[in-house]
């Protein structure tokens, strides 16, 4: 992960801290949260992984069911000639069971609009290709308290016709 990124996630660390505590009382069921994920492609000449991350806020209507939109960042993948940056956001329904008071386990569905940016290939020629796409995923939800939440997920991202596989460890803060 080069220096802008990590800027960034820190960046967006901040932002979620100030926010939670400032958060008005009006604003519960919401939660917003960040990661740290890791990629992997095993497919089309790709045998990669890289560190990535994610901001992402939700709404949850009840203790069953929700949505949420995310910032992601799954790194740069490569094969023997070029590498690929892949960014994007993405929208999801999120369908949750309580396992206990504090353990939930949730799955996703949504879509997601991605950015990669391609270096390599002939004469190390740079470019970039967008698209919109379906991504899934499970994952434990875990409440230290009311206010903050770990979370652990696995999604996969279809990239055009790639699929990157993404494990991400987080943590939220609701409201």
């Amino acid at each position: 992960m080069n220096i802008l990124k990590l800027k960034k996630l820190a960046l967006g660390l901040v932002a979620v801290s100030a926010i939670t505590v400032a958060a008005p009382t009006f604003a519960e069921g919401f939660y917003i949260g960040a990661g740290v994920s890791q990629a992997f492609v095993d497919e089309d000449g790709f045998d990669e992984d890289d560190t990535g991350g994610k901001i992402f806020g939700g709404y949850n209507f009840n203790d069953y069911f929700g949505i949420e939109g995310s910032y992601f960042d799954l790194g740069d993948i490569s094969d023997s000639g070029s590498s690929a940056a892949i960014d994007g956001v993405s929208l999801a329904v999120i369908g949750k069971v309580p396992v206990s008071t504090n353990f939930s386990i949730f799955g996703k569905v949504g879509g997601h609009e991605w950015d990669a940016d391609t270096a390599g290939g002939v004469a190390g020629q740079v470019s970039s290709n967008s698209g919109n796409d379906v991504f899934y995923g499970v994952g434990l939800d875990y409440s230290i308290n009311q206010v903050i939440s770990l979370r652990g997920e696995v999604e996969r991202y279809e990239v055009d016709d790639l699929d990157v596989d993404v494990a991400t460890l987080g943590i939220s803060f609701n409201f």
